[in-house]
């Protein structure tokens, strides 16, 4: 039994490890105040994006199918209004967006915004056009500084708009609380199965 349980519990330290550093980033998009201009206001959507993986992935629904234009979607620093493309599409007859992209080239992990803009095509400027339709706040991703240039985690971002500050760095080898707890209590069980088992072997060798 001591034994099942700390497979168990160290199986299941894996598995949030795994989870913590696959899950991808999940944004929610709509009209935002103050800062979408276009577009009717009852669009949404949602953007999953995986910094590990490179890929990106927009549903959207609410928003008009464009003639000789297109929409694109771009990562934003809001403090500095600095962008990246994350490609550009078409909305449907429908008036859904269904786009999977790949993210390749990017210069950081400090963005904190999505933002679908109408672009002009073709498009001769590099940078964000005017006409901002909707997008979605999300927490930062962390880049880990060990010389491999990987990425930390991706995390769920934060509820529209707020921003918050990206989760505080763990320094390498140094065991979080729940791992610490983990393997003591493994070790507490694995002494207490051990002591269990001595004691029987000495009780059957006493009435035999």
């Amino acid at each position: 039994m001591a034994a099942l349980l700390t497979v168990l519990l160290l199986s299941g330290g894996s598995a949030l490890r795994v989870r913590a550093n696959g899950v991808p980033l999940r944004i929610p998009l709509a009209y935002l105040a103050g800062l979408s201009n276009w577009g009717p206001q009852d669009a949404t959507g949602s953007v999953e994006m995986s910094f590990a993986e490179g890929i990106v992935k927009l549903d959207a629904k609410g928003l008009p199918q464009l003639s000789g234009q297109q929409y694109q979607l771009w990562l934003v620093k809001s403090a500095t209004n600095k962008a990246f493309s994350l490609g550009t599409f078409s909305a449907d007859a429908n008036r859904a967006v269904a786009y999977t992209g790949k993210i390749s080239g990017i210069d950081g992990y400090d963005y904190d915004l999505l933002q679908i803009t109408v672009e002009p095509v073709p498009d001769p400027d590099p940078a964000p056009a005017a006409q901002r339709s909707i997008g979605g706040f999300f927490t930062p991703i962390k880049q880990v500084d060990n010389g491999s240039g990987g990425i930390s985690s991706d995390v769920m971002p934060a509820s529209l708009p707020n921003t918050g500050d990206a989760p505080a760095d763990v320094a390498p080898g140094q065991p979080t609380a729940h791992g610490l707890s983990r393997h003591a209590l493994g070790i507490l069980l694995i002494g207490v199965g051990a002591t269990v088992l001595i004691t029987t072997l000495r009780r059957r060798r006493l009435f035999s």
